[in-house]
């Protein structure tokens, strides 16, 4: 069995203790044999931020061209029935179309540009929470502090309060 690396966070597991109880472990990792690794030469594995669970999220990739960005779809947000403009917008969408398909289209625009004025702090809180996150779990796998251990655990419970807002 062949171990093929990483990148991100040295350790994938932590018992989430104060500083002088503090257990952190590699133990999350993707092997595989001389067979696969023909039929995939360029896989890499990349250890994503820890945030709902003990252990770090492990994503495989077929290919090292994983940063291509394609065309974000558009997705109706749950989220967004708890609004109160909500139903003002569906309303104006709706109104004086003739198809089912410019309704629809019109919506789509309309509920694009309400949601990012809307929510778009969200978002970007999210995000920055994410990259806090994982710089934080970082720096602890290499120099441990208490003051990180409860900085990642604040930042794990307000990123958990973000995720049921969204």
């Amino acid at each position: 069995m062949i171990d093929i690396g990483y990148s991100g966070a040295r350790f994938t597991w932590s018992n989430h203790h104060p500083l002088n109880h503090l257990i952190q472990e590699g133990i999350d990792r993707v092997f595989i044999n001389a067979e696969w690794n023909l039929l995939f030469p360029n896989a890499s594995v990349q250890h994503l931020k820890r945030a709902h669970s003990d252990h770090c999220p492990v994503l495989l990739y077929l290919d090292k061209n994983h940063d291509v960005k394609l065309p974000r779809p558009f997705r109706f947000q749950p989220m967004w029935l708890s609004h109160p403009t909500f139903l003002s917008i569906v309303k104006e969408a709706w109104s004086g179309q003739t198809g089912l398909s410019s309704a629809i289209a019109t919506f789509v625009d309309k509920a694009k540009i309400w949601n990012k004025n809307i929510f778009l702090n969200l978002f970007h809180r999210k995000k920055r929470l994410l990259a806090r996150l994982r710089g934080i779990q970082v720096a602890l796998s290499t120099r441990p502090k208490s003051f990180l251990v409860e900085l990642e655990r604040q930042l794990r419970s307000e990123f958990h309060d973000v995720s049921k807002i969204e």
